[in-house]
């Protein structure tokens, strides 16, 4: 199976992908999110949702000769609402140690806030299995 977006991602060490409407997810939460999302488009408060959004945090570089590769950070969801807000999301259960300095990063870099959502945080939507 391959992930949404187009950004190939390891997976996810806990196994709780998630299948909806063939769009495959690292999490419950993280499809529980995106059909939230959909509500929120089909009501007109959403025009845009971007799956997988990747961003440069740090370019790519050479020290002493060797080559350093380019720090990137690929968030779970990019959202524009009607009013043209545009919003980063990362759905976390848990953030991951270096989470916190990558969040810095992105929002030092793009100047955006870099929104986490957690998993009680989501209203329920119906349409989805858990599968």
């Amino acid at each position: 199976m391959t992930r949404v977006g187009s950004i190939p991602r390891r997976g996810n060490k806990y196994g709780a992908k998630k299948q909806f409407a063939g769009q495959i997810f690292d999490s419950k939460a993280e499809r529980d999110y995106y059909l939230y999302l959909l509500s929120l488009q089909q009501s007109g408060e959403v025009t845009d949702i971007r799956l997988q959004p990747q961003f440069e945090l740090q370019p790519s570089y050479k020290v002493a000769g060797h080559k350093r590769s380019a720090i990137k950070y690929t968030a779970d969801f990019e959202v524009v609402y009607a009013d043209g807000r545009r919003e980063v999301v990362d759905v976390k259960g848990f953030a991951a140690r270096d989470f916190s300095l990558r969040k810095r990063m992105f929002e030092y870099r793009y100047g955006v806030p870099l929104t986490v959502v957690k998993p009680e945080e989501i209203p329920r939507m119906r349409g989805g299995n858990d599968t």
